[in-house]
Formats: C-alpha cells, structure tokens, sequence
C-alpha cells in the first residue's frame, strides 16, 4: 500500500476567507469489503490459507479537490467544493466477496462531484480543540454510478470539565439519492476533512476499515482526553477513552433509528508533538472482536 498528497491550506490568506486544495494518489492492498448494507456478517473462521482475502479487496484512489470557504457573520461559514475522483477496485487471488458481488472481477468509476456547506464554528482552536461547536450540514451533486445526490450533517461538541481534559462527541449522518457509486458510499465529503464510512480510526474504531458500506449512514462517536503529560505548546501524552456506534442503510430510506447499530469501545493512547503532529493509538472491543488501529490527528 502507497498514499501520498500536496496539500495547500490558506486559512487566512485574505480576511473572511479560507482556501483549501489537493492532490492524492492512494493504494490499499488490503481495502475491507464485507458486502452492502447493515446486516453482512464477518466470519473469522472463513478467513483460511485458500481463501486469505475473502473479505479483502485492492482500491487505487487518484483525486483532486479544491475548497473556498466564505465567513459569513460571528462563527457561521459558507463552504463550496469541487472534487474529481477516479477509484478502481481489484480482486485478489481466491474467492471474496467482491467477487460474489461483482463482475468483472475489477470495478473502475469515475466521479465529479460539488458540494455545498454551511459551517457554524465556535472551537477555541482547530489543532486541538477544547471547547466550542462545529457544526456542519451540507449537500452533493455527483456524477459517480448513475448519478447521485447527498444531504449530511456533522455536529461535533467539546467541553473541559477539569484542565487536561476533554469531552468530545460527534454525531454524523448521511442520506444518498439516485444510484451512487460504489466509491461514493465510503466517504462523507466533510468540511477540513472527509469521514470514511463505517469503520476505522476516523469513524468506527471497533470495526475495521470498510466493515458496513451503505447508501445511507448513522453514527456517534463519544471520547474523553485526559493529558497524563502534559508540555503546554510542545506536546502531550494522553489517554483515551471512548465509545463508537453506527449503521448503514442500503435500502431506499434513511430512518432516523437506535435498532441495529453496531456499538463497540475502548481506549487508547495518544501522543502530540507541537502544534502539528498527532498520532493515536486505538484498541477496541465490538461486534466483530478486538481491533487495533493508527490514527493521524484526532478521530474529530
């Protein structure tokens, strides 16, 4: 596997205005895929030397985005994208999923999306935030599959109760019309950072990468930071605690619903380097068993 991007971000090149854009080229040999919907099952026993990657497939991802964000008044923001994307998903050797599900054994799609948001922004600081809201909610035009159109909302909360620490919680939800890409259904397209959909250290930590695809997503995510060192601006190790929950949907409808969901917790140990290095250590218990995963920054 292979990932590289160029980044530029100019939060305040110009007043009232943010520029965001870039280009990426990633390749995950070892991409999760477990079927569509809430109900696919992970059998570990299933998993044997004939049929390694039976819940495993290659995805190539090149992309290029750009964002401009306008201030509008006090904390409120308004956010315009543009995304081009190619993403290819590949077989590997010996039976999977991907294969039952589709064929040709390689799925190649193209898509070209807008997104427009609103932001309401009242965090402290971005890098690490302690108090204050983000709150976003937005919609998508893309051309991926048929065509498809999105509405999702992020709403992300922090509270110090004591110094050195921090309550966190996110609430996230998505809703596709039309026939959305296979792509499509893995990432919410969030304002500063996308969220991949459902699974891993930036939306599910019990759950591996690309555990539960749908055309419709609901989530929570509840964490608390306590600095156990703490060296102000130069850093800090901190541990975590934390609780993750979600589902998809892949019938026509989003229900907003608590039935079902995939919930799982844990903690972690987290290490922060100045003002531009975060990086998290997860270990998670849930539905399919324990999971460890890296994060690159906090999961929100």
């Amino acid at each position: 596997s292979r990932h590289a991007f160029v980044r530029f971000r100019a939060p305040q090149v110009a007043e009232g205005w943010r520029f965001d854009a870039m280009v990426k080229a990633a390749r995950e040999v070892r991409f999760g895929y477990f079927g569509l919907g809430n109900e696919t099952e992970y059998n570990e026993e299933a998993v044997t030397e004939a049929q390694p990657f039976l819940y495993r497939v290659r995805r190539t991802r090149y992309r290029g985005v750009a964002e401009v964000t306008r201030h509008i008044r006090g904390p409120l923001m308004v956010a315009l994208m543009g995304d081009v994307e190619q993403a290819r998903f590949t077989s590997l050797p010996g039976p999977s999923v991907f294969d039952a599900d589709f064929d040709p054994d390689e799925l190649k799609q193209n898509d070209v999306s807008g997104r427009l948001a609103l932001v309401y922004d009242t965090r402290d600081n971005e890098y690490n935030t302690h108090q204050g809201l983000l709150l976003e909610a937005g919609t998508q035009i893309g051309s991926g599959g048929d065509g498809y159109t999105r509405l999702y909302t992020l709403l992300r909360a922090y509270v110090m109760p004591l110094e050195g620490t921090v309550v966190a919680a996110r609430i996230g939800a998505s809703g596709m019309g039309g026939t959305p890409s296979l792509d499509a259904r893995y990432t919410i397209p969030g304002w500063e950072r996308e969220v991949p959909v459902l699974g891993g250290e930036y939306s599910h930590r019990a759950l591996d990468v690309g555990r539960l695809a749908g055309r419709h997503l609901l989530f929570g995510n509840l964490e608390v930071r306590h600095d156990l060192l703490a060296f102000g601006d130069l850093g800090a190790i901190t541990l975590l605690a934390f609780t993750d929950a979600g589902r998809v949907f892949e019938e026509e409808s989003f229900r907003l619903t608590l039935d079902d969901l995939k919930v799982g917790g844990g903690g972690g140990v987290a290490l922060r380097i100045l003002r531009s290095s975060i990086f998290t250590f997860n270990f998670a218990g849930g539905p399919d068993g324990f999971n460890f995963s890296v994060g690159s920054g906090w999961m929100f």
